[in-house]
């Protein structure tokens, strides 16, 4: 009996290879041809393009507030006790960088298990506040799986937020003003950012402990992996390239609104304010 259990197994496996397809199939051809064509142009992409302009906007408009001191001015007088000033900007070694908080709680993705999660960006300007340098998105995790934690931090950056200009504008002024549905589009004769330099970046606590703690834009450990999004020497799966893509537009247009969520509360805080400027009877 065992001998023949052996033969039918060998027999499955024989005529399994001999039904096994000697060539692509047509489909299979299409997808190796575009993915072929997506990774030798870049992962372009005007709408982030766009989006780099408008957080571009926004960063420099809060710098603008910042450096006026309106945001200190605000906490200093606008209360009836003074508060402290919420800080936006930070110096490193590569420069001033805006930090923002885009989310934190429990997140469900790898039910059962739940996990606590944190979100934020750390945004490089240049120096006249005009271009953006470099985008950090960061997701801190820490689960609890049978009693044992882990802890991890993930990372998106883009070392080059380019957005190719300068932009033409849509429809046309009225008395100075832009019209509602005006809105920033890169020219089409002008090349779109590839995006190919942006990485990624893994920690876990399994290598180190101190990987949790909320420290600033540059950590003080190495990344446990590191990736390029389109390296062709440590290609990353077309599935995982589109993945990293969409996640990074995500939160892009998060961090977008954030921004401008900001920038209208310091506004609408500086008009308050300065109406302590008038006369009390």
């Amino acid at each position: 009996m065992a001998y023949l259990i052996i033969i039918f197994s060998f027999l499955a496996v024989f005529f399994g290879i001999l039904a096994n397809p000697t060539t692509v199939t047509t489909e299979e051809r299409n997808f190796i041809e575009r993915t072929k064509l997506i990774r030798s142009v870049g992962f372009r992409d005007r709408e982030i393009d766009r989006l780099h302009a408008m957080i571009a906007r926004e960063v420099k408009e809060i710098k603008s507030y910042n450096d006026k001191k309106y945001i200190f001015e605000t906490a200093r007088y606008y209360y009836y006790e003074p508060e402290d000033e919420k800080k936006y900007f930070f110096t490193d070694k590569d420069g001033t960088y805006l930090e923002i908080d885009l989310g934190f709680g429990t997140t469900f993705a790898d039910y059962p298990n739940s996990s606590l999660y944190k979100v934020k960006a750390f945004i490089y300007t240049s120096d006249d506040g005009q271009a953006l340098k470099k985008i950090i998105l960061q997701y801190k995790r820490a689960n609890d799986i049978n009693g044992i934690y882990v802890k991890e931090v993930r990372r998106i950056i883009n070392p080059s937020p380019n957005f190719p200009g300068p932009p033409k504008l849509e429809g046309e002024k009225v008395d100075g003003l832009r019209k509602v549905q005006e809105d920033s589009v890169v020219d089409a004769g002008i090349d779109a950012d590839d995006n190919n330099d942006i990485s990624i970046e893994y920690y876990t606590s399994h290598d180190e402990n101190a990987v949790w703690s909320d420290e600033p834009a540059i950590l003080n450990t190495t990344p446990k992996l590191t990736y390029k999004l389109n390296d062709p020497e440590r290609l990353l799966p077309i599935v995982v390239q589109r993945e990293i893509m969409n996640k990074y537009k995500k939160e892009l247009h998060r961090l977008r609104n954030k921004l401008e969520q900001e920038k209208n509360s310091i506004e609408l805080s500086f008009k308050a304010y300065t109406k302590k400027l008038l006369p009390v009877d």
